[in-house]
């Protein structure tokens, strides 16, 4: 085997450089057990900056992508304890590999366990890409991977109207990644909602409480897994579903 180059670079512009090198970043590194060590290199993302800030103003929240799991979490919970991302974040994997996994990655990654995917479908998440002065809608990030060919994510902007909401992921066990998960964002009566796990993979539905329970009943189907029948799945996630919208006050 090759050896591994490891590259620490200080700001975003050498990080760019070292991606257009061919140079594969390194954030919690905890999809990497899942590849081949066969590349050319690694580069650590800088500890300071863009790629680890977490701040807001008044109308978004901006998350650096190489902030982890666990920071995310706290970070958000501060902000609102209803907060969608945050009831997500804190339930997804364990305790260590929330201290690992970083918010780009995941993204990037887009790993079937990841517990990401439907809020910030749900919220209306963007993204800035670094090098690039566009920002993206997250939606049209997931569903063509062949934009920029999965160009470095340097931030996630979540609107801070977006966030109220609740979260639910079916899972045989706590640690286990979700068969399906259901992300409700309620900040008016104007619901949205996403469902990860379906036949159809993500689906995103809108409306009233009344349109949403209709348009998943209409719309969402589900394949059997693991001990799941289909039907159980899709039964199972109606409860919830209800049980989520129930649980909101509208502001």
């Amino acid at each position: 085997m090759n050896e591994l180059k490891w590259f620490f670079p200080s700001t975003e512009k050498d990080c760019i450089k070292m991606l257009d090198e061919g140079y594969r970043p390194h954030g919690g590194g905890t999809y990497l057990i899942k590849t081949s060590l066969k590349i050319k290199g690694l580069f650590s993302l800088p500890d300071d900056g863009v790629f680890k800030t977490c701040t807001d103003d008044s109308e978004n929240i901006i998350i650096g992508s190489a902030v982890t799991y666990a920071d995310a979490a706290n970070y958000l919970s501060e902000l609102r304890p209803d907060n969608l991302l945050s009831k997500a974040l804190s339930n997804a994997a364990s305790t260590p590999l929330r201290n690992r996994i970083t918010l780009g990655g995941s993204i990037a990654a887009a790993p079937k366990w990841s517990d990401i995917t439907g809020p910030l479908t749900a919220c209306g998440a963007k993204l800035r890409l670094s090098g690039d002065k566009n920002i993206i809608d997250y939606t049209d990030y997931a569903s063509n991977r062949k934009i920029g060919k999965r160009p470095l994510i340097s931030s996630i902007i979540i609107p801070k109207n977006s966030v109220k909401g609740g979260y639910f992921r079916c899972t045989l066990t706590s640690f286990d990644y979700p068969v399906f998960s259901i992300s409700l964002s309620a900040a008016s009566k104007n619901l949205r909602c996403a469902v990860t796990g379906t036949s159809s993979g993500i689906i995103c539905l809108g409306g009233g409480p009344s349109e949403i329970i209709d348009a998943y009943n209409n719309t969402i189907s589900f394949s059997s897994e693991r001990c799941f029948s289909g039907e159980y799945l899709k039964e199972r996630g109606l409860t919830e579903l209800q049980r989520l919208i129930n649980g909101v006050s509208y502001e």
